[in-house]
């Protein structure tokens, strides 16, 4: 191995490995939009009774 060869390799990897991250990353932010209201509104309801979860849920 001469000096200096694979000295970016890594450096190639990191951005694959990021790449894949930031697409599982979208993927995940469109299920939360999702999933967060309905989840809000449980919670709501869980604490503060029906009219909180409705209040929470709607906004």
């Amino acid at each position: 191995m001469f000096e200096g060869e694979g000295e970016y390799e890594s450096e190639y990897e990191s951005e694959a490995f990021f790449r894949k991250i930031r697409g599982i990353a979208g993927k995940l932010a469109r299920v939360l939009k999702k999933v967060a209201p309905i989840a809000a509104r449980a919670v709501g309801t869980a604490i503060g009774g029906p009219q909180v979860g409705a209040m929470v849920g709607n906004k």
